[in-house]
């Protein structure tokens, strides 16, 4: 298995958890409150990560050490790191994963607020064995493209200092809450989720979205053996739209 071979499958594994948390676990109902889904995305779908991995690792880990998840490590919100060997405390950072409910906010190159992109500008520093991981929310407009912009020059900047590892790094964006209201259930949505990679080959940094090209999850591409992924996905967005509706109707009565 190749590099991005692993990565987008550690993709897929957090996607079946946040789904399953959504379907399974009253998500839906925990999506448009900030400070709820935070707390509930942490136990209901980072914690049931490790252990999905963990399940997948018990086989073909060589030293038989599971992922261990840790909070705060430099600020960091979550980590997953196996021991090489325990017994002399040698142990290796798989992954370093970012949290951030706030949206990054640009226009005419002004930044209003720095939501996501902040956490990603944090973990440029940070080496791990597999990737660095920024989850957030956006409102997919026009101007995306500008503040995945800001992404590829920030990494630019970097390039001739030593502060920055060659550490792939993948970008999951979800809708924000007034996205998901134009979700009317009939279909996937163009751009309802999006997952970027950012790589570095021969010095020079890149920028791909993995989603689009490799899983087929869209109705105009062949599903490559991810039906079952790409149902769970339409299911838990129709759910949250639905349960979004309900809180605004409540907030209305």
């Amino acid at each position: 298995m190749n590099q991005n071979e692993e990565l987008l499958n550690f993709c897929k594994d957090y996607l079946y958890c946040w789904t399953e948390a959504v379907i399974n676990k009253g998500g839906d109902g925990q999506w448009s409150v900030s400070s709820n889904w935070t707390d509930f995305h942490e136990k209901n779908v980072i914690v049931p990560l490790k252990d999905r991995l963990n399940t997948l690792l018990k086989n073909t880990c060589e030293y038989g050490q599971p992922e261990v998840l840790e909070k705060e490590y430099y600020r960091i919100d979550f980590i997953l790191y196996r021991y090489i060997d325990k017994a002399r405390h040698f142990w290796t950072l798989d992954y370093a994963i970012e949290h951030e409910n706030a949206k990054f906010d640009i226009n005419d190159n002004k930044i209003n607020k720095l939501g996501w992109f902040d956490e990603f500008c944090k973990l440029i520093p940070i080496k791990c064995a597999k990737a660095r991981v920024i989850i957030g929310y956006d409102s997919f407009d026009d101007g995306l493209e500008e503040r995945l912009i800001c992404c590829d020059k920030i990494l630019k900047a970097h390039e001739n200092f030593n502060d920055i590892t060659d550490t792939p790094i993948l970008l999951i964006l979800f809708p924000d809450t007034g996205y998901i209201k134009k979700y009317d259930g009939s279909g996937y949505p163009d751009g309802m989720l999006h997952i970027f990679l950012f790589t570095k080959h021969n010095g020079t940094w890149g920028r791909e979205d993995v989603l689009t090209k490799n899983c087929g999850w869209r109705p105009e591409e062949k599903p490559v053996n991810d039906t079952e992924l790409k149902n769970r996905l339409l299911i838990s967005f129709s759910k949250i739209r639905s349960a979004n509706e309900s809180l605004q109707n409540k907030k209305c009565g």
